[in-house]
């Protein structure tokens, strides 16, 4: 299978994905609410209810993971787009606040202090460092990756 036709079918897969969880979240506003039209309220005049992006702790951290992993196209070990993704942008993609996408990135990027983008973005320019980054953010790394081979002693 060509290159192209990968892409084309990652592309249509999101495109499905994105659409099925818009379809579901209308369905749960329409569901709480009771009303028909979730855009509506009691005084007649629209706005639109917006859901509560994450509910479950840790679920910000794992779809902001995620969306990271794709962004960088991040297959069997190896990152493929070393482009660094914008805070907003990685909030827009993985659903969550731009607030929450910031404090992400200082906390696992810069032990929780400010600048956590910045050395996010330091490590976007290494693909051996970006991998490193993404694979301890996905709890890929055992001890063994950081041990000697010990069978010759």
């Amino acid at each position: 299978m060509g290159g192209s036709n990968l892409e084309s079918i990652r592309a249509a897969v999101h495109s499905l994905a994105a659409w099925t969880y818009r379809q579901s979240s209308e369905a749960e506003m329409t569901s709480k609410s009771g009303r028909s039209d979730p855009k509506e309220h009691d005084g007649g005049s629209k706005s639109q209810i917006r859901p509560k992006r994450s509910t479950q702790r840790g679920e910000a951290r794992e779809k902001l993971i995620a969306t990271l992993s794709k962004h960088h196209q991040y297959y069997d070990g190896s990152c493929l787009n070393l482009e660094p993704i914008s805070n907003n942008e990685l909030a827009r993609q993985a659903v969550v606040a731009r607030s929450t996408a910031s404090a992400f990135f200082n906390k696992e990027f810069n032990h929780g202090e400010p600048g956590g983008f910045v050395k996010y973005k330091l490590k976007c320019r290494d693909a051996g460092t970006l991998t490193d980054a993404l694979k301890t953010l996905r709890g890929e790394f055992t001890p063994a990756d950081f041990t000697d081979d010990c069978r010759s002693l």
